[in-house]
């Protein structure tokens, strides 16, 4: 393989998505949210999480995907599950138990 091989080049032969969720508790409670009308999951109750940026890591972006979803700060505990699967493309996707800290004062909680 050539290794002046540009990234996009890379993400072309290895394609696949790596998503992050986190099983949000606080106090004994888990946190859930319900996707809205623009999403084609409309409805559903699902855990906080989403797909990682070019070059993040696992917890960055689990940090990131949560604190833009919902205004919350975590600690990252344990990973508590993971799995595989394929929609349009080969997907991985990591589930971590996390406890809320602190909300921001973007917090979408309500």
């Amino acid at each position: 393989m050539d290794l002046d091989r540009s990234k996009e080049d890379l993400n072309a032969v290895y394609r696949f998505r790596v998503l992050v969720k986190g099983l949000v508790t606080n106090r004994g409670d888990v946190l859930l949210l319900r996707k809205d009308e623009d999403n084609m999951d409309e409805g559903t109750w699902q855990i906080p999480g989403g797909h990682l940026e070019h070059g993040e890591a696992l917890k960055q972006g689990i940090r990131r995907e949560i604190e833009e979803q919902t205004g919350l700060s975590i600690e990252i505990h344990q990973i508590v599950d993971a799995l595989s699967f394929s929609e349009e493309e080969d997907s991985v996707q990591i589930v971590y138990h996390c406890e809320a800290v602190q909300e921001t004062r973007n917090s979408r909680i309500t």
